[in-house]
Parts: structure tokens; sequence; C-alpha cells
């Protein structure tokens, strides 16, 4: 069965994955989508032919177990869904169900059954190599009551000197449409803004940009209130304090869709790595 235009969360009963799965909950009913929950799990190599038939059994079981219960979940919020149990790598698994998806949730930490290291396994592999976008939902921390600067209850997009052309600004409007959000188009001047010139150093020039980035928003997305902000600092750095309060954050996966910097491994990975608030990486 195909998942085509469905959000795919991976599930472990994990803290973290439970969080993953509020958010992908959200993203399918905003989008009046199906969700389809998965989980897998791995039997290592035993010499003994019958221990490793009983060890599959029993982490099996478990599987389907842990699917069960976040499927009732889902269900009771008034989501679409399926499921499916896979043995097997997490990652392989869900990269393959990226090629249909019109969305894949999945938590930043794991329990090692599913979701792996920090940023070790499938939250590096899913917005490196995913055919579709990856929304990354850490698990929030407490926080100081006043926090500045507070994007509470705003989507916030970082954009470079692509501007309207970016598909991070096209997803970040959608889900502020969707989600009858307030949107905050950002931008960090600096040579990581414009790679290919010294545009970038200029904050008029990237002023403009946001300028353009806002009319974009405003003949596509009427309805969306949206704002521009200049942000001064490294890009990760900056995007990871704003992902503290701010309901997502968007960005690209490559330069042309967001900061030119952002190349998985170094700055989205730094953010990805830092971030204490969901984070969609679109391409």
């Amino acid at each position: 069965m195909g998942n085509e235009s469905a959000v795919v969360v991976g599930v472990d009963g994990s803290d973290n994955a439970r969080v993953a799965l509020d958010a992908a909950i959200t993203e399918a009913t905003s989008r009046k989508a199906p969700l389809h929950l998965v989980a897998a799990y791995h039997a290592p190599a035993v010499r003994r032919h019958s221990v490793a038939v009983e060890y599959e059994k029993v982490v099996r079981d478990e599987a389907f177990a842990i699917l069960a219960e976040a499927a009732e979940q889902a269900r009771d919020a008034g989501a679409d869904v399926t499921t499916s149990v896979h043995s097997g790598d997490a990652s392989g698994v869900l990269l393959e169900q990226s090629r249909t998806a019109a969305l894949v949730v999945v938590g930043a930490r794991g329990r090692g059954g599913f979701m792996g290291r920090l940023l070790g396994s499938v939250a590096a592999a899913l917005p490196a190599h995913a055919a579709c976008p990856v929304l990354l939902v850490p698990r929030r921390v407490d926080a100081p009551a006043h926090r500045e600067p507070d994007y509470s209850g705003r989507i916030v997009v970082g954009i470079d000197a692509s501007g309207p052309a970016s598909p991070a600004l096209s997803a970040a409007a959608d889900a502020a449409h969707r989600r009858n959000l307030p949107l905050v188009v950002a931008a960090v001047a600096g040579p990581d803004f414009d790679a290919d010139s010294r545009a970038g150093d200029d904050p008029d020039a990237v002023r403009g940009v946001l300028a353009q980035c806002l009319d974009s928003v405003a003949a596509s997305h009427p309805d969306v209130q949206a704002t521009t902000e200049l942000l001064e600092g490294p890009p990760a750095e900056v995007l990871a304090r704003v992902s503290a309060t701010a309901e997502t954050v968007v960005v690209g996966a490559r330069g042309s869709g967001g900061f030119r910097a952002m190349r998985l491994g170094s700055t989205v990975h730094a953010l990805l790595g830092h971030a204490q608030g969901p984070v969609l990486v679109v391409r």
C-alpha cells in the first residue's frame, strides 16, 4: 500500500517519539491528510537459531504493541490512521517511506531501537537524504518564563539571497496558512546570506530581499499575517535560539532553499543538533 500525500511518523515508545507523534497528528489534521505510523525493529544475530527466532518474536511483538497504542491516540485525535511494522534499519525504512510521503516526522532522540542516537542515525540521515520534507521534533526543555526574543505562536522561516524562490518560504507560508499562525520571514546579514557576492554584507540589500519575500507571501497567501526580521549572528545559533519559542522553524536543505551555508553536516546539522523546538527541513 502506498502512502501518497500521507504524513509519516516513526514511533518507538520513547518520550521523544510521543512528542513527534503529537506534531504529526497536528500536521495530518491541518493538512487533511492520512497519517501513517511506522515502527521498526532490529533483531541482532545470535548463534542459536531458536534463540534468534524467540528474540525476534519478542521485539516484533513489542513494536506492534507500541504501534497499536500510538494508533489509538492518533485516532482519538481525529486522524485517519494506517500503520506498518518493518524489520530492519530505521533510517532505511523511513527513507523508503519518504519516496511517497508528503512529510516525514521524527523525534530528535530515541531510545536506540528506532530513532537511535541524537542525530547519529535516523535524525541525521532523514534531512540529508529524504525525498520529501522532514519535520524534526525535539522535546522542549523547561525554559525561563521570559525569553528574548519570543516567537511564541509564530512560524519562522530562514531565507537567503534566493528570496521568493526559496522552497522554504513557500512551505512556511503554507504552514502558516493551514495553522492560522503569523509568519516571520527572517534573514541573517553576512556571508552566509549570499555566498556568491558581497551583497549579504549590505543590510539594505538583505532588507530588499526580505521585502520581496513579503510581497511573494502577500500574493500567494493574502490571509497570512507576515513580518520580516533582520537578525545578527551565526545562522545556526540564531535559529536555534529562535526555535526555543517558535511553533516551527523552517529551513532549506540546500543553499538554494535556505541559508546558503546550510548544508547538512555543517550549519543545518548544527541547527538540528541544538534546536529546542520543531524544525522543518525542505528541499
